[in-house]
């Protein structure tokens, strides 16, 4: 449980600092287009061509292995879906007549994509965030297992997975009980973010 608690804390710090960065770049890439579009979209490219754990695991040594510094690195690499799909539905939105009443009203871009833009993308934000949780929970689990996650005197399942693959002839339950829950928490988020995705038609 206390594994669990520091796992899940990972997830859910770093799951947030991506759709905060994501949700910003998708939002002005989709509102702007154009030029804007086409670099911001570019950049997005060239970062899916990067490795994304081991890019994760240089972030951690160059930075230090500080728990808020691995929330920033896991956060800071796993925007890129969330951008894509909140392009996607900008594109879509900005034409929409209540987009328009609002730039003939005078509002500045800006104030148009936080105050009508964002709001209507909720719905898809959410379901981005609980399809994002898993795969940072494995991360976490991955790195600590390595060595880079969570410190002593702080637990997270990576860390009890390495400690029971070194007692697995001896304690095989130190390693199974962890790898049990881990998938089991791995399975619960995804089932929760594709009942999302199938209630919101997606």
């Amino acid at each position: 449980m206390w594994s669990c608690r520091i796992s899940l804390l990972v997830a859910g710090v770093a799951s947030l600092i991506s759709l905060v960065i994501g949700l910003t770049w998708g939002v002005t890439a989709g509102y702007f287009g154009g030029r804007v579009d086409s670099i911001l979209m570019r950049v997005v490219d060239v970062l899916y061509s990067v490795p994304f754990t081991p890019f994760v695991i240089v972030l951690t040594v160059l930075f230090g292995r500080d728990l808020v510094l691995l929330f920033i690195a896991i956060g800071a690499v796993s925007w890129l879906d969330i951008a894509r799909v909140t392009r996607a539905q900008t594109l879509g939105l900005k034409e929409r007549e209540f987009i328009i009443a609002a730039e003939v009203a005078g509002l500045t871009p800006w104030a148009i994509m936080w105050r009508h833009i964002v709001p209507n993308l909720i719905g898809i934000t959410l379901v981005c965030l609980t399809l994002t949780i898993p795969a940072v929970v494995t991360t976490e689990a991955f790195l600590s297992y390595l060595g880079l996650g969570a410190q002593s005197p702080l637990t997270s399942l990576g860390v009890m997975l390495a400690d029971g693959a070194a007692q697995m002839r001896s304690r095989p339950l130190l390693l199974i009980l962890p790898a049990v829950v881990l998938i089991a928490l791995v399975h619960s988020c995804n089932r929760l973010g594709d009942t999302l995705k199938d209630r919101h038609g997606l």
